[in-house]
């Protein structure tokens, strides 16, 4: 790809002195539009509003060539390759969705599960058939309540293929980090030399391809693979531009996908010209620390991002504990996330506490939330009263239970119109205290905040219903507000899958939204029916 500028403002056409831009990628010149209208199929691809460049500190990254507005699609592109996570269940090699001993479909050339005939001419499936027909020998799966072993070869394998018959799509899989010298002595690494390798080169007889390319594919993938969340379960891809998005814990873009798999980069906000564009490569939502070490462990950087960099998190104190010191009510961070071995101090008394002894608190509480059961109002109502000592009101275990507390309220077993006013209220507040929340720390993550604001809309609705509104609050206003909350949630989640929770949401916000803005109209055509 490459994205230029003509120092000289040429028209790109007939290279004279040009000063119309083009208004998609603002990169390149047109003397008039006939012109831009003549070299538009070719430009067309390559027509995008950023650009490559280069940093000593970050090696490549991408720019915007232009402001960029919020909700923007900026980017979409296919997959080089697909395939099944490396611990999984046994899948259909197709479609990636789970298979059972009753509706498996053995491949009749190679015998790798399918989950029927539609998927043998998958082209997801060619490369394992190809090479497993070649040994004369079938595979053979017949458990499938369990993690298979044989699955872990599939991406390396597809990678390998893409060498012998894909060479273009080869090189741009082998331009992929794999940080094969990192990863040496890593469990990890040490699994896929044990498992991989032995299945492609003994299983598969597979020689031609050596011990170390196939351990720097199992590389590229563990260091690069995007998650596809459009099968059950999800399946990971590798992508050629979107490798190069640099990460950021306060991201100002947003991965999601299209039904046909193509990865799409939106814009979580706006951004302006010249700024680099970056999406997250881990829980946003999380602490400092847990984010460190999820981007060490998987990715083999230490992040310096501004949020990183600021141990109060832009005054959020997602990572902070309460101090425990008497009757101090301030908060205990250390100086720096960068030493994860550094004391912890409260800002406002001097006390300290060891990094051990936070780690281990952290560690209990982190416990507690994987056992108590998120689906249960009560046990999340007493998680928050019992932390709320220990913990900040927005530390991120606090939000992890109030994001599952705001949607549980009035959902499932515990309909709206059988909530307490209490209840209602407080399921109002969490669901706002949420998005404040996220709009500061990870302004990107649009399905989250998407979420919330369908809660909140069914917490407005049914307040009103029962005529909880402020007195001086007429039909119309309330009717005003409720569409104002259901726009924004459509703007949040219109980009999603429609085969995701998110992706139902928004069409069900979409269906009620067109519902409100109709009842409004005819409320503003016709103010006599107020009176009725």
């Amino acid at each position: 790809m490459r994205l230029r500028m003509d120092d000289l403002n040429g028209c790109e056409v007939c290279q004279k002195p040009a000063n119309q831009k083009c208004g998609g990628c603002h990169s390149i010149f047109y003397c008039g539009k006939e012109h831009q209208r003549s070299h538009w199929k070719k430009h067309k691809k390559f027509c995008r509003p950023f650009e490559m460049a280069n940093d000593d500190n970050v090696g490549r990254f991408i720019k915007a060539t232009k402001e960029i507005e919020e909700g923007s699609v900026i980017f979409e592109e296919r997959p080089l390759s697909v395939s099944p996570m490396q611990l999984t269940l046994p899948v259909c090699m197709g479609c990636g969705n789970h298979v059972t001993a009753e509706d498996v479909h053995p491949c009749p050339k190679c015998g790798w599960p399918l989950c029927g005939e539609q998927c043998e001419s998958n082209p997801n499936h060619v490369p394992e058939c190809y090479y497993t027909s070649k040994i004369g020998q079938k595979v053979s799966i017949t458990t499938f309540d369990t993690i298979h072993p044989l699955y872990r070869c599939v991406g390396a394998l597809r990678c390998l293929y893409q060498k012998q018959f894909a060479p273009d799509v080869w090189r741009k899989i082998e331009k992929l980090e794999s940080h094969c010298k990192l990863r040496k002595g890593t469990d990890g690494y040490e699994q896929d030399r044990l498992c991989v390798v032995d299945t492609i080169r003994n299983f598969l007889k597979l020689k031609e391809f050596s011990e170390e390319e196939i351990l720097r594919c199992t590389g590229v993938i563990g260091v690069n693979a995007h998650e596809i969340p459009l099968s059950t379960p999800s399946q990971v891809g590798l992508f050629n531009v979107t490798s190069i998005f640099e990460h950021s814990c306060r991201s100002n873009a947003y991965k999601t996908f299209s039904m046909a798999g193509q990865v799409r980069v939106i814009a979580g906000r706006k951004i302006d010209k010249g700024e680099h564009i970056s999406i997250c490569y881990t829980e946003p939502l999380q602490t400092t620390l847990f984010r460190q070490k999820h981007l060490q462990r998987t990715k083999f950087f230490s992040c310096r991002c501004e949020r990183c960099l600021d141990v109060t998190e832009f005054g959020t104190n997602v990572s902070a504990l309460n101090c425990q010191s008497g009757q101090c009510k301030g908060i205990v961070l250390p100086g720096s996330f960068e030493n994860e071995n550094a004391e912890w101090c409260c800002k406002q008394c001097g006390s300290k506490q060891t990094a051990e002894f936070v780690m281990n608190a952290m560690k209990r509480i982190g416990d507690d939330l994987v056992l108590m059961d998120k689906g249960s109002v009560e046990d999340c109502k007493q998680f928050l009263d019992h932390y709320s000592t220990l913990l900040t009101p927005n530390h991120a275990y606090m939000i992890d239970i109030k994001l599952a507390l705001g949607q549980l309220i009035g959902n499932g077993d515990y309909s709206l119109k059988t909530v307490s006013v209490d209840d209602l209220l407080l399921k109002k507040q969490l669901c706002q205290d949420v998005i404040n929340i996220v709009n500061i720390i990870a302004p990107a993550e649009k399905r989250v905040i998407g979420i919330m604001l369908v809660e909140i809309y069914t917490c407005t609705t049914e307040l009103q219903r029962r005529k909880l509104h402020k007195a001086n609050k007429d039909p119309v206003s309330m009717l005003t507000e409720c569409t104002t909350i259901l726009r924004q949630a459509v703007r949040c989640l219109q980009h999603e899958p429609e085969v995701l929770f998110e992706g139902k949401l928004y069409l069900q916000a979409l269906k009620d939204l067109k519902k409100l803005e109709g009842c409004n109209q005819l409320l503003i055509q016709n103010p006599s029916l107020l009176m009725k």
